[in-house]
């Protein structure tokens, strides 16, 4: 005969959901909004006892979250062991006694849910006490981030300036039907940007180790978008200046180099992936740093790929002393398929950008346009190469649209510094 099971659960991550729920050893499943809050007599014998509350925790968010629940001499006879299973494989389970005997109150710590694509997930906890045994079913549900393309990332490390200051480029993508932009922090107040895609913020003087929590909030006609948490952390310099980044698709897969100006406190670099149509990077390799002075160079070739799949790069590296640092991100498409017909040289830039045909196409214009869609330039495409300018321009982000004959387009982002 099946036995419910109630349990205390605690989330503190962004609590945007509740939906409890009963765990059983059957297939129960709950309704729509089913909320159960049983009075003291009304609890079923079993050994696992307590309340659920279901809440939903944010894609991308990297607090651990607590479980409780209490142990009886019932079915079982303490003292019991205590066991996690069928938990996803990127999830740590950790328990505040691996054993519990009657009376006993459990915590529950579930941590590496950063990796975790929205859905729902069965927690199984199981007691045994050498005779039988018995589980309590939990649900943790995430949530997807309706804002993905928001900068810095999410658990991202800032270096502070020179100067002592901790200054931050937030930069996020345009949303279809937004009539207004506002960076919101706990450790600051709203920050209203219109439509603007970008925003220098200067925090003043920081140390290493403060931490700022941000959102974005999109305002549409009739209601409002708002992005999950984001945290970022302060660091000391690092001991590493990227000076260049690139990724190149050969026959054998893609070959990513980076260059670097080091003073010898680096550890090791680390090169992650996502394919474009995923959601979050994975690491693939790992390269120890050189620890010598002055400008290195280094390479990596990716040949674990799949035909004709574009794939997104961007490489970590880590010091001696803990501190992280990510090189910006590349794309590059995987043998299989014919790349893009063109290149578009420096990006970020200063001055100059040029675009360089490196392929058959049927270009035969561009335009630069600002984030309001006005037209800054607007020229032929060369032969091979097209220069634009982008002398007395403010530093941001700009639009570059290449165009055929038929009025085709095709779009790239372009970075001023």
């Amino acid at each position: 005969m099946n036995k419910s099971i109630y349990a205390t659960v605690g989330f503190i991550y962004m609590l945007v959901a509740t939906i409890p729920m009963v765990a059983q050893t059957g297939n129960w499943q709950p309704g729509p909004g089913a909320i159960i809050q049983p009075g003291p007599g009304d609890l079923p014998p079993g050994s696992l006892r307590g309340i659920i509350t279901e809440r939903s925790s944010c894609a991308n968010s990297m607090e651990a979250l607590t479980y409780q629940f209490q142990f009886f001499d019932d079915a079982l006879q303490g003292p019991v062991s205590l066991s996690a299973t069928d938990i996803p494989a990127e999830v740590q389970i950790n328990f505040s006694s691996s054993t519990a005997e009657d009376g006993d109150l459990i915590e529950l710590t579930v941590s590496g849910i950063d990796d975790l694509a929205p859905g729902f997930y069965p927690l199984v906890i199981r007691a045994q006490d050498g005779i039988g045994m018995e589980d309590l079913i939990l649900t943790l549900q995430i949530t997807p981030d309706p804002v993905t393309e928001l900068y810095p990332l999410n658990g991202e490390q800032v270096e502070i300036k020179n100067d002592g200051h901790g200054r931050i480029l937030f930069t996020y993508d345009a949303i279809s039907g937004a009539t207004n932009y506002t960076i919101v922090g706990d450790e600051f107040g709203p920050i209203d940007n219109d439509l603007q895609l970008e925003r220098l913020v200067d925090f003043g003087p920081v140390v290493p180790g403060v931490r700022i929590t941000y959102r974005l909030e999109a305002e549409l006609a009739d209601s409002s978008l708002i992005s999950c948490d984001r945290t970022l952390t302060f660091v000391a310099p690092l001991p590493v200046e990227w000076l260049d980044f690139q990724t190149r698709s050969q026959e054998t897969g893609v070959l990513i180099s980076w260059r670097v100006q080091q003073d010898g406190r680096g550890e090791q670099f680390i090169i992650e992936r996502r394919k474009e149509t995923d959601t979050f990077f994975s690491p693939i390799a790992r390269l120890n740093d050189d620890q010598q002075l002055g400008i290195r160079e280094y390479q990596y070739l990716d040949e674990e790929l799949e035909a004709g799949c574009a794939y997104f790069y961007r490489v970590l590296q880590q010091d001696l002393d803990g501190n992280r640092s990510y090189s910006p991100m590349r794309r590059a498409v995987a043998s299989g398929v014919t790349e893009e017909s063109f290149m578009l040289v420096p990006n970020p830039v200063f001055d100059y950008a040029y675009i360089y045909r490196v392929g058959d196409d049927d270009l035969t214009h561009f335009r630069l346009l600002d984030l309001r869609g006005r037209i800054l330039l607007q020229a032929e495409l060369q032969e091979r190469q097209t220069e634009v300018s982008l002398n007395g321009l403010a530093a941001g982000i700009y639009h570059l649209q290449l165009i055929n004959d038929k009025g085709e387009q095709q779009h790239l982002r372009l970075v001023k510094r």
